[in-house]
């Protein structure tokens, strides 16, 4: 999907959302050069494109 939140991993999110698709955002596991546009992009997605999730719960199962 991609690496750098507020780039291909939103687009990516707000493209699969518009097609029906539920959207889950490993927030621990994307990044960005700079944390606030970072910051920034998780805050829209989980607005209203995805659920933003952490890794560790996922493997643990805990989602």
């Amino acid at each position: 999907m991609g690496f750098m939140t507020e780039l291909c991993v939103e687009s990516n999110v707000r493209d699969s959302f518009e097609y029906g698709f539920e959207n889950f955002i490993f927030k621990d596991l994307v990044g960005s050069r700079k944390i606030k546009l970072h910051s920034n992009a998780l805050k829209t997605m989980k607005r209203g494109f995805g659920k933003l999730i952490d890794s560790r719960d996922f493997i643990n199962e805990k989602i």
